[in-house]
């Protein structure tokens, strides 16, 4: 299962544990290293007329287990300090959420302690194995973080570790204020197999993040919703509008049988969520904030429309029968700031286009990027990128086969059209190319009409360039090792990190002023 925003995403060693709750890891698709290594997405911010770089890294620790760290540098065209590694008190405040009744309540989350009762009973947990689950950790050593899962929030970093947790880091210090363990997470089948060896912890969290501001009432508060991706069939929302005392909202998780499992303030029901990894995606629909969070692996093709404060389900829409949905939704709004077009991908290399109907949307049509481009093993990694030009929006695709990586771009909206092969026909046709031998993709930038690809070609690590409009390609460039594509002083730039510092090599394209876009590949 992949899906959409920079970086490389690198999943772990397989773990022999129970079955059900629990979700083994596949087998990395690269190998383990006691170095630091590039695993998530690279976060772009500017702090006080700077840029800024928020890099995930993990690496395989004493212990045998995967841990992680963020480093936080200044970046500019020549490279750039490092700030802060990221670094967590030898007792961690981990929190959870209030359960003195013996269940998971709304309310501030409360610090998980062995002499908490009512956590035991809330998860189902012997007290034992409450003790044993606290102790471990108020001391472990953070778990390295899940791609796309780091979001930024009035000087607050948030990142969803595969450990189960998500950590909130002061983003001027890099120092760790708490750590939420959901209640998904402390769940009695899950918990076993924690706690029978800490050295192969299966996927606990492996899914999206996302903040925002939503008016409740005539207040504004600050949200974070958080879906598990691989891990299981779940999401989860915090208030975070006072950061150093966040507070638990809902969370779900679906059954076998599609009803689910509630906590806090969440409603009952049936939902077919799937395990979605996407990030939800909080906008204004027909005046009211919904939260659009498609459906995921193990689940029928369907965008649901849920209520921000509770999770209920307020809108549902069915997608192209016989398919799963993959990525994150890409959204599109009309010139008064009204979102109007939801595309997302599939998992059989299509890419489908929800338009606005009434409250909600519906299906309009779907791309099949198998029959554009005649390969049958087609495997969407990065779909749709919104490519902003100077008369006109396109959307790319990317894409891997046996034979390569395949790119392929159009205007958007989806439309109809004709399509070819490289050179570009003109008009409003589409295109496709294929670079053979071009795999492992690692990040993806798009700037100023052009598409960069950082990759392996023959064992080199290489960043490939293509126009959006297709009318060109350039060279391809070799590439540092444990690099990452970003923008620095305007400028397109790959960017080397280390915990001494950051280089960065500029690639040579013709500079002119313009917005970009940074896009993360889930693994």
């Amino acid at each position: 299962m992949r899906r959409l925003l920079i970086l490389v995403i690198i999943m772990f060693m397989s773990a022999g544990v129970a079955r059900g709750l629990v979700r083994e890891r596949p087998p990395s698709s690269r190998a383990v290293s006691a170095e630091l290594s590039v695993c998530g997405s690279a976060l772009s911010a500017m702090e006080n007329g700077e840029t800024v770089l928020y890099v995930p890294f993990r690496r395989r620790g004493a212990s045998g287990r995967d841990e992680g760290s963020v480093e936080k540098y200044a970046l500019s065209e020549s490279g750039g300090r490092h700030i802060w590694s990221s670094k967590s008190k030898s007792s961690r405040l981990i929190l959870t959420p209030p359960c003195d009744s013996g269940q998971f309540e709304m309310g501030p989350l409360k610090e998980l302690t062995s002499e908490a009762g009512g956590f035991a009973k809330a998860a189902g947990l012997e007290k034992e194995q409450a003790e044993r689950l606290a102790a471990l950790y108020r001391t472990k050593t953070p778990g390295a973080p899940y791609p796309a899962a780091m979001t930024l929030a009035d000087g607050v970093l948030y990142v969803q570790n595969d450990d189960g947790l998500i950590c909130a880091l002061d983003a001027e210090s890099g120092t760790e204020l708490w750590a939420f363990m959901p209640p998904q997470t402390a769940q009695a089948e899950r918990v076993n197999a924690i706690l029978s060896d800490e050295s192969a912890l299966p996927w606990l969290a492996a899914g999206g993040l996302t903040a925002e501001k939503i008016l409740l009432g005539r207040e504004q508060r600050v949200l974070l919703w958080g879906t598990l991706g691989a891990a299981g069939k779940g999401a989860y929302c915090l208030d975070i509008t006072e950061p150093v005392t966040p507070e638990f909202r809902w969370a779900f998780e679906e059954r076998d049988d599609g009803t689910l499992r509630t906590w806090g303030d969440a409603e009952e029901g049936t939902f077919q969520l799937g395990c979605t990894a996407a990030a939800p995606l909080a906008a204004p629909v027909s005046g009211k904030n919904v939260l659009i969070l498609p459906s995921g692996a193990e689940a029928a093709a369907r965008v649901w429309g849920l209520e921000p404060l509770t999770g209920g389900v307020r809108h549902v829409c069915d997608g192209m029968e016989g398919t799963e949905l993959c990525f994150s939704p890409l959204g599109m709004q009309s010139a008064a700031g009204t979102l109007t077009r939801l595309t997302v991908a599939d998992t059989f290399g299509g890419v489908q286009e929800f338009v606005r109907q009434n409250d909600f949307f519906r299906l309009n049509r779907r791309l099949d990027l198998r029959d554009v481009t005649g390969e049958n093993e087609l495997e969407l990694i990065a779909s749709p990128l919104f490519c902003p030009l100077a008369r006109e929006s396109w959307l790319a695709f990317i894409a891997e086969c046996p034979r390569g990586t395949i790119v392929a771009a159009c205007p958007a909206p989806l439309e109809q059209r004709s399509w070819s092969d490289l050179p570009w026909r003109g008009g409003r046709w589409g295109w496709w190319h294929l670079y053979e031998g071009f795999r492992s993709l690692s990040s993806i930038l798009v700037h100023d009409g052009l598409i960069f690809l950082l990759g392996k070609e023959e064992n080199r690590s290489v960043v490939k360039t293509i126009d959006v409009i297709g009318s060109r390609l350039t060279e391809t460039a070799e590439a540092p090792q444990n690099a990452v594509l970003t923008v620095a002083d305007g400028r397109p730039v790959i960017a080397v990190p280390s915990t001494d510092g950051i280089s960065a090599v500029r690639l040579s394209v013709q500079p002119s002023p313009s917005s970009y876009v940074l896009y993360t590949l889930f693994r």
